[in-house]
């Protein structure tokens, strides 16, 4: 085997070590969302909340709509909602839920496993890309 340059020692490792930090980032969404689905199938909607605040984030591309919400004296932000409910201000159908153990309030549209997964197949492709450089095909 052929001795390594620096060049490719550094890239070598910057993929591993980032191929590694979306693996373990990978497994904290992933049981971030187990959680989130658990509450989901464990509870109801809570029904007794006051929409304080909306939010539009505008992107590149698309635009995000969150929502502040006043539940049991306390605020939590960065609630998701739709862009129907943004324009309307009609939050009927908005199923919001809180999970106890974790002092949190999310919304059912926030419950995704794409992160997750989207994560996991990064961390996949920094360890081929480790491999290429490994194996000398930049």
């Amino acid at each position: 085997m052929e001795k390594l340059s620096s060049k490719k020692v550094m890239l070598l490792a910057s993929f591993l070590v980032a191929g590694v930090a979306c693996l373990v980032f990978s497994f904290f969404l992933y049981k971030e969302y187990r959680q989130e689905t658990a509450v989901v199938e464990q509870s109801s909607p809570i029904t007794h909340y006051k929409i304080i605040d909306t939010e539009k984030v505008v992107g590149r591309k698309y635009n995000h709509y969150y929502a502040t919400v006043l539940y049991n004296g306390r605020e939590y932000n960065n609630i998701k909602i739709t862009p129907s409910m943004y324009q309307t201000r009609d939050f009927r159908e908005l199923r919001l839920y809180y999970d106890k153990v974790n002092d949190s309030m999310f919304s059912e549209l926030q419950t995704s496993i794409a992160t997750p997964i989207l994560v996991f197949s990064l961390s996949f492709l920094c360890f081929f890309l480790s491999y290429k450089v490994l194996k000398g095909e930049e």
